[in-house]
């Protein structure tokens, strides 16, 4: 038998049945697929979400569009939303607020707290000034219509953000903007997936956990599944697990590349500079309260090394006390970068060199060299094999070697 057509009142019924209520902030996403049955899905479910929330509610959208960051201009009036045919309908109705802090997450909103929802000013897609901090902090509800919680639930994006998950990085976005019929450029940061790993999220059995949990409210109209909570209660349940387990809405195929090797590197020791200019950099370590706190000359570099502390970090100051030091080569090709190389601490010496060199770093000349602080001895690692960097390797275990130098 062929089914019924759903009418805009059994969609009505629906999201009634699924708690939506006068006065509610909703915000809504949605496959409209599902509604094939309706002779005007769009329509008719736009009427039937702004009578569940009454005119003392407010709807909300996404309204998606990364074009910004593939450099074209973002403007708020003529900027599609890609978040299906319901939103786009939705950001062209009149009255409508659109965000635009940043522009590629941006969401739309109709109903008394648009104009605050359109206001916020965020440099983040889902932080802590974000649109998505607010919804929760104003206690709005969730609700999909007629797709997963993976595609559906930008908040597992705003957990992740929150929780700062191993698998993605922060990337500044530039682009353009029409503010006041002119065309400005602006930035902002998103929290991007990591392009150096396989990063796969799967974020639907988190959702079904949080469905059985019940506090999820689902109803069926047609062809058709509802969902709604509160993401006050999304945010009870889901973020403990985010802090158990950061990798937990990533793909279990893309886990195994987190185990890795743990690395015999236990922190920087400090920052090297070489500079023909060394008093003017001391000048402004001086204005930067970092006291010396250390002096030596390293005979066999020909080098007198300076500790500043202050920092978190310490500032080795180099600068060489003999003809064709080991740093004299640096000051003449590089007058104007003042960075030399950097230190690591490491448990132990021949753990940490047969670490490096099995990766294929190899060090300069395989010896080990005096350090400006007593009871040390330090390595260094080859620039050719680091991409240009100069490491020095740090540690106190660090033996004398047959026929090093003192």
């Amino acid at each position: 038998m062929k089914p019924r057509a759903v009418t805009k009142e059994d969609l009505l019924e629906g999201f009634r049945a699924v708690g939506v209520s006068h006065g509610d902030t909703l915000y809504v996403a949605s496959s409209m697929a599902s509604l094939g049955l309706m002779s005007n899905p769009v329509g008719d479910a736009l009427w039937a979400l702004r009578e569940a929330v009454g005119g003392d509610g407010t709807l909300v959208m996404p309204a998606f569009n990364f074009g910004f960051c593939e450099g074209e201009v973002f403007d708020t009036c003529v900027t599609p939303s890609n978040c299906g045919i319901l939103s786009e309908a939705f950001r062209a109705l009149p009255g409508a607020v659109r965000s635009v802090s940043p522009p590629y997450h941006g969401v739309v909103a109709d109903g008394p707290l648009a104009g605050e929802i359109g206001a916020i000013v965020s440099s983040t897609s889902f932080g802590r000034d974000s649109v998505f901090q607010y919804l929760h902090d104003v206690g709005a509800r969730h609700l999909l219509i007629g797709c997963g919680y993976d595609e559906g639930v930008a908040h597992f994006h705003w957990l992740e953000e929150l929780r700062e998950v191993p698998y993605r990085f922060w990337k500044r976005m530039d682009g353009r903007v029409v503010e006041n019929g002119q065309v400005r450029s602006r930035s902002y940061f998103m929290y991007a997936r990591r392009l150096d790993l396989d990063v796969r999220l799967d974020a639907d059995p988190l959702g079904f956990a949080f469905e059985e949990a019940g506090v999820v409210h689902a109803h069926t109209v047609g062809l058709c599944k509802l969902r709604a909570f509160s993401l006050c209660d999304f945010k009870t349940f889901a973020e403990p697990r985010f802090i158990q387990d950061p990798l937990v809405i990533l793909r279990p195929e893309c886990r195994p590349q987190f185990k890795r090797e743990r690395s015999p590197v236990i922190g920087i020791d400090h920052i090297g500079i070489v500079s023909r200019y060394a008093d003017r950099i001391r000048d402004l370590l001086g204005v930067l309260n970092c006291a010396l706190s250390h002096e030596a000359v390293v005979k066999e570099l020909g080098v007198r090394c300076r500790y500043y502390s202050g920092l978190d970090v310490k500032l080795e100051m180099v600068e060489p006390v003999a003809e064709k030091s080991c740093v004299d080569g640096h000051i003449r090709n590089h007058p104007a970068l003042p960075l030399h190389h950097i230190a690591f601490n490491v448990t132990r010496m021949d753990t940490a060199l047969a670490y490096f060199q099995a990766k294929g770093y190899a060090p300069i000349d395989g010896r080990f060299h005096a350090d400006p602080l007593p009871g040390r001895r330090v390595i260094f690692l080859s620039p050719m094999t680091t991409g240009g960097l100069l490491v020095e390797l740090v540690c106190d275990d660090a033996p004398a070697a047959a026929g090093d130098e003192t």
